[in-house]
């Protein structure tokens, strides 16, 4: 077992309480023993100290990565300018598929008042006193605008993605379910939602 030197305080006590052993060389080496641990501990902390600034460094980098991998792809905002984008050329497709049905069915009425007048067994009921009205009846299947009214179908299914949506806030208002209230029992949906409803699950299978 090694026997531990005295320190560089010891041995200059020891001088100071009159001990005529300790020789100046055992000062200094005392002296150069302390300095190299100094020195020691000094590399142990920078060593120390460059591993906390490099695991630090290493945290800030997986963070912004982190943060690349998150704000991109598919949570891009191009993402959603696309989504938007798709979004508004399926309303405007239903608009427009609504306003072509819709005088379809206008053209339709008038054009099979003579068929009505005759009997023919095909037209059962007709009317056009409305222009939102107008319907027909043939081969037993009614064909209305009250089905296909643009502004309903809209409503509707806004009030639908609210209530799914928790209730779908708009910045400085009020909630759109708030604003266009809740949507109506299944049994009382368009019917138009009904057969998408019944597409979708026939979709999936």
């Amino acid at each position: 077992m090694s026997e531990t030197l005295p320190s560089l305080e010891e041995l200059e006590e020891r001088v100071r309480s009159g001990d005529d052993a300790v020789t100046p060389e055992d000062i200094e080496r005392a002296r150069g023993l302390a300095r190299f641990a100094q020195l020691r501990r000094e590399a142990a902390e920078k060593r120390a100290e460059a591993a906390r600034q490099a695991a630090e460094q290493k945290a800030a980098d997986d963070a912004v990565a982190a943060a690349h991998d998150a704000l991109g792809g598919t949570h891009s905002i191009e993402r959603i300018a696309a989504l938007y984008a798709a979004a508004d050329e399926a309303m405007r497709a239903l608009l427009d598929g609504c306003a072509d049905r819709n005088q379809a069915i206008m053209q339709t009425v008038s054009g099979l008042q003579p068929a009505l007048v005759l009997g023919h067994p095909a037209v059962t009921a007709s009317h056009i006193s409305e222009r939102t009205n107008a319907y027909v009846v043939l081969d037993g299947n009614l064909h209305g605008m009250g089905d296909s009214q643009p502004g309903s179908l809209v409503a509707h299914l806004v009030k639908h993605l609210a209530a799914d949506y928790d209730g779908l806030h708009v910045p400085g208002g009020e909630s759109l379910r708030r604003a266009l209230g809740n949507p109506p029992a299944p049994s009382q949906a368009p019917k138009v939602a009904t057969l998408a409803g019944e597409q979708a699950r026939q979709e999936r299978g």
